[in-house]
């Protein structure tokens, strides 16, 4: 049972590593944020994403998550999602870290956590690893959480990353002009993350 409980324990380990370090809208939106505001300010950004995926998989992996079935349910979910992402990405590309009137903030620890009910990729995560992780071997409720507490360091390691490879890419972003075409390009590159989500549909 010890060696199963390993295994299984190895698995999701994997998974969470995976898809928590691989480009998505969090990560994108990390990224941006260290670039504009420094690694210090984004530091809730990075905090409300890592505890804010686990709170969700709580309550995806319990039941809840099941809402999907519905189909209405889950178009309006996925034209919110939709549409915060293009708003999103139009804040992103019109950001300047040159700004010095104070306009343009990062997201704050709640903003970031709420996020995630309407990002494409968390729920992927959080329905995929409810659906292929959950073993009839275990108790289901240590599973859920030891599923959370397995993505919260990951997820901490994954968001600060992102944030710091983004506050040191801000030291090649000496003028207005650099920064202004990065934050386009992140932008462009957020809404990429949405096309497989209209195309599935």
């Amino acid at each position: 049972m010890a060696t199963e409980y390993f295994t299984w324990i190895l698995a999701i380990s994997s998974f969470a590593f995976i898809m928590t370090f691989t480009p998505g809208p969090n990560n994108i939106m990390l990224a941006t944020s260290g670039a504009n505001f420094g690694i210090r300010r984004s530091m809730p950004h990075v905090w409300g994403v890592a505890f804010g995926f686990p709170a969700m998989l709580l309550v995806v992996a319990t039941g809840m998550g099941y809402i999907l079935d519905y189909p209405v349910l889950r178009l309006a979910l996925r034209i919110i999602g939709i549409v915060y992402i293009f708003y999103l990405a139009y804040v992103m590309a019109t950001m300047s870290q040159l700004s010095k009137q104070g306009v343009k903030t990062p997201l704050t620890f709640l903003q970031a956590a709420l996020f995630q009910w309407v990002n494409p990729k968390a729920w992927a995560q959080a329905v995929g690893a409810s659906s292929a992780y959950l073993s009839i071997h275990f108790d289901k409720t240590l599973q859920i959480i030891a599923m959370a507490a397995v993505f919260l360091p990951i997820g901490v390691a994954s968001s600060y990353i992102w944030a710091i490879f983004g506050s040191k890419i801000a030291r090649l972003l000496n003028n207005k002009i650099k920064l202004r075409t990065f934050n386009i390009c992140m932008a462009l590159a957020l809404l990429v993350t949405v096309i497989p989500v209209i195309l599935s549909y």
